[in-house]
């Protein structure tokens, strides 16, 4: 933030590291973790595909978009 002023690269940051804490619970053989990290996923997919959308209607740069996106694997 103080390099450049803007909280992007500490929300993509937050949302890595959340998404690691679903990877943990979708790892997992039973139990509920993996249903709950099941649907944690396709929000988080919905919510990515909606920002790149909105994102490309709104003419952003290719690097502006790839900076929000956090890490998915």
């Amino acid at each position: 933030y103080l390099k450049t002023g803007s909280y992007v690269r500490l929300e993509r940051d937050i949302a890595s590291y959340i998404n690691g804490f679903i990877r943990l619970g979708g790892a997992k053989d039973l139990g509920v973790e993996p249903l709950i990290a099941y649907y944690f996923k396709k929000r988080n997919e919905i919510g990515l595909l909606r920002m790149i959308m909105v994102s490309k209607l709104n003419d952003l740069p290719k690097e502006q978009i790839l900076e929000r996106i956090p890490e998915v694997v």
